[in-house]
């Protein structure tokens, strides 16, 4: 920052195993591993930091973007999977560019061209690309990178010209036998070697959650991918792996990662882990939530809608309801619901009220609704899922997989537009079966138990402008939060109370810790100083 420069990612993490580094010590205790940092800029730089921010390693991405495109989502990630012998750690980034409006003064001329070409081409024949990555979408593909998390020598890269989409090859060499026709838009997002992710439902089921509603959404983690298993006949179920990393040290082959898999705005991608190659693309709708509920094997799709004051038309407008669907693509309906408490009260099927077109809300005020969260834990729904929401009035619902409303409370977790509410479900201490809800909004944040009891009630010191943050602040295993408002940087962290009953240190033991700086008026000739302040509540 004090250069200019902007981050627009970053991430931290250790680049050697526990285990590794355990095995190595001859000493009884072993020595604490120490995290890097690694910061993705705007200007396309890639820069890695030790734990006493001493620069390690940079690197420039740019010559990979068009000039003048700015970044559109990133994610970077830090990983103890090393891909060679002698390497130490991983770094990988994921990145997609977005033209800037008035970067170009023919932007215009080069997006009507675009059209042009593309309604000529048409159809599968307009996402051909040649070697040079001709007609590729750069505003829909993801570059992957990776690299050797010491020295930040590249180990590989994944980019649009690399693996290229071309409509015609994928139609003769990629549709098996037996297999679902595929489309020209189903052609169109598959790559070179790419297979169907209904190959991989176990592993695409075992990345779920997946929820994207901002740029902060997306995401990166390593898993173990192997295909369908299916049943032989002597009884026996052989799987194909995707393949083992050549440079790994880890001791369980079965679930050593080799896999990066991105959430991303447009679903999830599986790319190998030791080559970078697409292994599969779900494309999956923003803005819901997207989980296997009711544990039958089969993806299912989640979706809420608030209330819109002075819509208007005379459209039939679903008002505060939600809409839950599964199949890959989405073919049935299981269940709508209400997430509002005053639009109905009883049942589950949608009520007229919930339809009539061009009604304002009660009140006249705008509702709006979070992002849904799927939510586990109640005894004997252990392998089923609740599907959670939020509104802007505070009403936080939860529907079990059946269509049964589960609970639905009002709270104080409003907030007004402006605001980024968040709903997530959380553990509150490390290896606990049994997770919390957090549902905040602007000034107010409450912890919930799977049945809807409130765990605590947390005042907020200022409105979040970004989505709060679990993580372990004091290294014990409790989880603590991070809300990052436009005064600064809070943080919530437990406290344990001798003889509590269990969950009740939460209520009033939560230490409120102000890490924020902020510019202060001085008293003389109008100049600014800068002030750090520690607050404490009990």
């Amino acid at each position: 920052m004090a250069s200019g420069r902007r981050a627009v990612a970053l991430a931290v993490g250790h680049l050697e195993a526990a285990s590794a580094l355990n095995s190595s010590s001859s000493l009884v205790v072993a020595p604490p591993r120490k995290s890097v940092i690694v910061v993705l800029t705007a200007g396309w730089s890639l820069l890695c930091f030790d734990h006493n921010l001493r620069l390690l390693w940079e690197t420039a991405l740019g010559a990979d973007f068009p000039q003048g495109w700015a970044a559109r989502e990133v994610a970077v990630l830090v990983a103890p999977s090393p891909l060679r012998p002698g390497d130490v750690g991983l770094v990988l980034v994921a990145a997609s560019a977005a033209r800037q409006e008035g970067a170009d003064p023919l932007e215009k001329e080069v997006e009507w061209e675009g059209r042009v070409m593309r309604g000529r081409r048409g159809g599968a024949g307009a996402a051909a690309g040649g070697a040079g990555g001709a007609g590729v979408d750069g505003t829909h593909h993801v570059n992957y990178y990776a690299f050797e998390g010491r020295s930040g020598a590249p180990r590989w890269r994944h980019q649009s010209a690399d693996f290229h989409r071309d409509g015609d090859a994928l139609a003769e060499g990629l549709t098996a036998q037996h297999s679902y026709k595929l489309d020209a838009a189903a052609l169109e997002g598959r790559h070179f070697g790419e297979v169907e992710c209904r190959d991989y439902r176990e592993a695409v089921l075992a990345a779920m959650p997946h929820a994207w509603a901002r740029t902060a959404d997306t995401r990166l983690t390593l898993a173990h991918w192997a295909k369908h298993k299916q049943r032989a006949a002597g009884g026996a179920t052989p799987s194909s792996a995707v393949g083992a990393v050549a440079g790994g040290s880890c001791p369980n082959v079965g679930s050593c990662p080799n896999v990066v898999v991105a959430h991303l705005r447009e679903g999830l991608e599986a790319v190998h882990l030791e080559s970078g190659r697409t292994v599969c693309k779900l494309l999956l709708s923003p803005g819901g939530l997207h989980a296997d509920l009711n544990g039958d094997g089969v993806l299912d799709h989640v979706t809420a809608e608030g209330w819109r004051a002075h819509s208007g038309g005379r459209e039939r407008v679903a008002h505060c309801s939600a809409r839950v669907t599964s199949g890959v693509p989405a073919r049935t309906t299981l269940f709508n619901g209400s997430v509002c408490r005053s639009v109905q009260a009883r049942g589950v099927a949608p009520t007229a009220a919930l339809w009539e077109g061009g009604a304002d809300p009660p009140g006249g005020v705008s509702i709006d609704v979070a992002p849904p969260a799927a939510l586990g834990g109640r005894e004997g729904m252990r392998r089923r899922l609740d599907a959670v929401f939020l509104n802007s009035r505070g009403d936080v619902s939860a529907y079990s997989p059946d269509g049964r409303r589960h609970f639905q409370l009002r709270s104080d977790a409003t907030w007004q537009p402006g605001a980024v509410p968040t709903l997530l479900p959380l553990l509150l201490r490390a290896g606990s079966s049994a997770p919390a809800l957090l549902a905040a909004g602007d000034r107010a944040a409450l912890l919930l138990s799977p049945a809807g009891g409130v765990l605590a009630h947390l005042p907020l010191p200022g409105a979040p402008v970004a989505p709060l943050q679990v993580a372990d602040l004091g290294g014990d295993g409790a989880a603590g939060l991070l809300l990052c408002t436009e005064r600064g940087l809070f943080a919530f962290r437990q406290h344990h109370r001798p003889g509590a009953l269990p969950m009740a240190f939460m209520l009033g033991a939560l230490m409120l810790v102000l890490i924020a700086s902020w510019a202060a008026q001085s008293g003389g000739g109008g100049g600014r100083s800068t002030e750090a302040v520690e607050a404490r509540e009990d």
